[in-house]
């Protein structure tokens, strides 16, 4: 579309202002601009996340509201709240093309307004206005009082819960009542700007290269995807649970302590007796989102957005939780107050085996009945901590300060300060260097190397299926992958539309003019995901960091992973090698970064 919004809410001021061409170029879009945008501005160094002059980057990308499928997506980029590092989520729903329809590529976020304020932006109508009658509410009443006040049902909104507000390190930004952007803690960022929400409407159509053409493409890409949806559009991501779970015990159990757990009440078939519709986010096919009610004699609740895979791993097995109806209102909870699902349910589960120990002193405790299995404790637990009150004011802070201030740093599960996801590395190998090296800690999606093992192939990358269990191999697959699934946030395109790299290509050529490569495409994802490393490496990250938690290193007795555990170090050697990565520093070496024509960069860090 050629613009973005500049928002600094400290002056008032609100400036459309000309994309970059050059970062366009070098770095597509979404994740990726954002990555580039974000680098020149801030001085990570010194920068505290809370601080006015930290930046919320939020950017749609190339693909968006093209007509693409599965691409009404937007990514949001930040100095993270969590971790200290860079911080990215994406979210799905339709706010990422109502963006684009408003004439938009993004929004750049800086300042910190003196009053709770909100943004809307209508094609060309953009303005910042008071949020004092939101500030308190959550997130789905936020939008329904937004769409009041603008008299337009249809306007699409971003916002945060009592948990940003709170500034929960793992709060979320929501949208369209339950599409969440989760990791990394926006949220938190978002309230400490007080920034209450965003909402959008537009009425533009973004401009193709070669249209005819691109729509060819689009109706191969809409026919390869149909064979998804008899699977994700009946079970959503929760489908693969009982594989996951019974072949591979890859579904963590008990604060990764256990291999398995009996999940028949809380699986796929299990959460068909509750669905009551289907969520479909812009121009997708296949409708993964599970829409529920459930009605018990202590919970009610009426189409609101269903668990996934994610949260049913750790707000269930991960506290060793069966009880369904509990897991959906625990999911609805999350979503009201704008919590992340993964790092709600570790640091639950984390005071779960803490109490368990010995190591929570009566102050935190109370009458709370911290045991692994009490679905009560936690859903009163996801309301504490939203609200900062007693033990969640603790837990509000995220597994590694939270061990750190009891002194038990060993007991948390994290990788540089962001709680792991729902895949265990003694199922996968390859996810120990996929974890370690993530931009933004711990992540599934930033290199889901295990769909490789599972049966995904991308032989254009020269990416095939193997032994689960092997190391060797593992540093250049993660590689390759994570230059890929960047690529996917730099579009916008979701990571469950599986689609060969010369078909993305295709989508991505017609409609810039471009005539690149899948190998030329996947440099620029090497270029994105060099320069998230050079972020860090300004914030203080070295290859020391680059370490899993002992919690997902120590071996089982029993199971399919029985006395496995991954050689992170051979990983790793493979993967600063194949990236080009000094493996003392951690730093990309000057000469791959001179090859991706990241000159300023080299200078910035050598």
């Amino acid at each position: 579309m050629g613009e973005f919004l500049f928002v600094d809410l400290t002056k008032g001021i609100i400036q459309r202002k000309p994309l970059n061409w050059d970062y366009t170029r070098d770095f597509i879009g979404g994740a990726g601009y954002a990555t580039r945008l974000l680098y020149d501005r801030l001085k990570v160094e010194t920068l505290d996340s809370f601080d006015p002059e930290n930046e919320v980057a939020i950017f749609s990308g190339p693909l968006t509201a093209t007509g693409a499928p599965c691409t009404g997506r937007h990514a949001i980029c930040t100095k993270s709240a969590l971790t200290g590092i860079w911080g990215e989520s994406t979210g799905g729903g339709y706010f990422g093309a109502e963006l684009r329809q408003a004439g938009l590529d993004g929004i750049l976020i800086t300042g910190s307004a003196k009053t709770p304020m909100y943004l809307t932006i209508q094609d060309d109508d953009a303005q910042i206005k008071s949020a004092d009658h939101l500030w308190g509410q959550d997130t789905f009443e936020t939008e329904k009082i937004i769409k009041k006040d603008l008299a337009d049902k249809k306007i699409r909104v971003l916002s945060i819960g009592q948990a940003g507000e709170n500034r929960v390190r793992f709060a979320s930004i929501m949208n369209d009542e339950g599409r969440a952007s989760a990791r990394a803690g926006a949220g938190a960022v978002f309230g400490a700007k007080q920034l209450k929400a965003i909402a959008v409407r537009g009425s533009q159509k973004p401009d193709l290269a070669d249209a005819e053409t691109f729509r060819e493409h689009v109706k191969t890409a809409f026919q390869l995807l149909e064979g998804l949806i008899p699977i994700l559009g009946a079970y959503g991501t929760l489908y693969a649970a009982d594989m996951l779970m019974n072949l591979f015990n890859d579904m963590p159990v008990r604060y990764f302590t256990e291999p398995f757990m009996d999940i028949s009440k809380i699986n796929a078939r299990a959460l068909k007796e509750y669905r009551s519709g289907q969520f479909r986010c812009h121009l997708c096919p296949i409708g993964c989102g599970p829409i529920v009610s459930v009605e018990t004699d202590s919970i009610l609740l009426k189409d609101v957005a269903g668990p996934e895979y994610e949260t049913i791993g750790a707000l269930g097995t991960l506290c060793q939780v069966d009880d369904l109806p509990s897991l959906c209102l625990a999911n609805h909870l999350c979503n009201l107050f704008g919590l992340d699902t993964i790092s709600c349910g570790n640091v639950i589960a984390f005071s779960f085996a803490a109490y368990e120990q010995g190591k929570l002193a009566k102050e935190f405790v109370g009458s709370l009945n911290l045991k692994f299995s009490d679905a009560q404790t936690v859903i009163t637990l996801i309301e504490m901590i939203a609200k900062r009150e007693g033990l969640g004011d603790l837990l509000a802070e995220g597994v590694k300060l939270a061990g750190d201030r009891l002194g038990i740093p060993e007991l948390a599960v994290h990788v540089k300060g962001l709680e792991v996801p729902m895949h265990d590395p003694r199922a996968f190998y390859g996810l120990a260097a996929a974890y370690a090296v993530s931009p933004i800690g711990a992540h599934h999606m930033q290199g889901d190397i295990h769909t490789i093992d599972m049966g995904v192939s991308l032989p254009e990358y020269d990416l095939e299926p193997g032994d689960r269990h092997a190391n060797e191999g593992q540093g250049k697959a993660v590689a390759t992958m994570r230059n890929w699934r960047t690529l996917f946030n730099s579009l916008l395109l979701c990571q469950l539309a599986l689609l060969e790299p010369s078909l993305v290509t295709a989508l991505y050529n017609t409609v810039t003019g471009r005539e690149l490569t899948p190998l030329q495409l996947l440099k620029i994802g090497q270029r994105t995901m060099t320069l998230k490393r050079a972020f860090n490496i300004r914030c203080g990250i070295t290859a020391q960091n680059d370490q899993l938690p002992i919690g997902i290193l120590k071996p089982f007795t029993q199971g399919p992973n029985k006395v496995k555990t991954p050689d992170l170090s051979v990983q790793l050697k493979e993967f600063y090698a194949s990236s080009q990565w000094d493996p003392q520093t951690g730093k990309p070496t000057r000469e791959v970064l001179h090859q991706l024509d990241l000159n300023d960069v080299a200078k910035d860090l050598w």
